[in-house]
């Protein structure tokens, strides 16, 4: 936990406790769980719940609405004051990833492809990513408007919203990323479901927390912005069901050049 901040700080950054929240089921399965008190990195009161299908889920949690408010207005500040992250260098790190998945997409892409970003933020690994393939159209989305006039002063088009609550795009892009965000949603078939009719040709996704299930009697870093918890089964049974064919597994790698086995990244195609 950064030096610079307290739970006190958290709090005046936003109420959770006093967001509306909605009672929810599995989101794969749509089986019904017991939710059992924990406790987020945050400091946070909240309630998860583990289902026999492998998901590990939020519940109850914040209505739609909440996390649209929650992601234009505190979201940004909350990670900032925990992390210690300074923009520039996350601007930097996620160029990085950007760059690492043009150079892996260029034998299977030729130029001029369009090139989508859900979750993208100020639009710096999409904008990395288009400029290795010579990509004809980059656009990012996300909930955040302040993010958004950013990419687009990065020359990015840009769509507002959560995936899981909007109409698909009109022309589908060749390569769809999708960084850090899977963990975010609030339906995630119907989120993967959007990516496939936003999608011509590949889809490249990860998931964060798969360590919150590989170890359930650990201090799991149970998070409010992170309202599901995939395992690599589960993931792939959603991908499935959703219409994608996992085509490669990519893993990120330490400063020492070691996989994170908690951080897989998939290459997927219309099944």
């Amino acid at each position: 936990m950064s030096a610079t901040a307290t739970a006190t700080d958290y709090r005046a950054l936003f109420d959770y406790a006093a967001q509306p929240k909605e009672a929810v089921n599995c989101p794969l399965c749509d089986r019904a769980n017991p939710s059992v008190p924990a406790t987020d990195r945050f400091g946070y009161a909240i309630g998860v719940s583990r289902c026999v299908c492998g998901m590990a889920y939020l519940n109850p949690r914040m209505t739609p609405e909440g996390y649209a408010t929650f992601y234009e207005t505190a979201y940004r500040p909350l990670t900032h004051a925990y992390c210690g992250t300074k923009a520039g260098h996350a601007d930097q790190s996620t160029a990085g990833r950007g760059l690492a998945i043009g150079q892996a997409m260029q034998t299977r892409l030729s130029p001029g492809v369009s090139v989508l970003d859900v979750g993208g933020g100020v639009g710096t690994a999409a904008r990395a990513a288009g400029h290795l393939l010579r990509a004809s159209r980059v656009t990012v989305v996300d909930p955040n408007a302040d993010e958004l006039r950013e990419a687009a002063a990065r020359g990015c088009e840009t769509i507002q919203g959560l995936v899981d609550t909007l109409q698909a795009p009109s022309a589908p892009a060749d390569l769809v990323l999708c960084l850090l965000t899977a963990d975010h949603w609030l339906d995630p078939l119907r989120a993967l479901r959007w990516l496939r009719a936003a999608c011509a040709r590949y889809l490249w996704i990860d998931i964060v927390d798969v360590r919150v299930n590989l170890e359930p009697g650990g201090l799991a870093p149970w998070k409010i912005d992170h309202p599901l918890y995939w395992t690599i089964a589960t993931f792939r049974e959603a991908l499935r069901r959703t219409g994608w064919a996992v085509t490669q597994i990519y893993w990120r790698t330490d400063k020492a050049g070691r996989p994170k086995r908690h951080r897989p990244n998939f290459l997927c195609e219309g099944a």
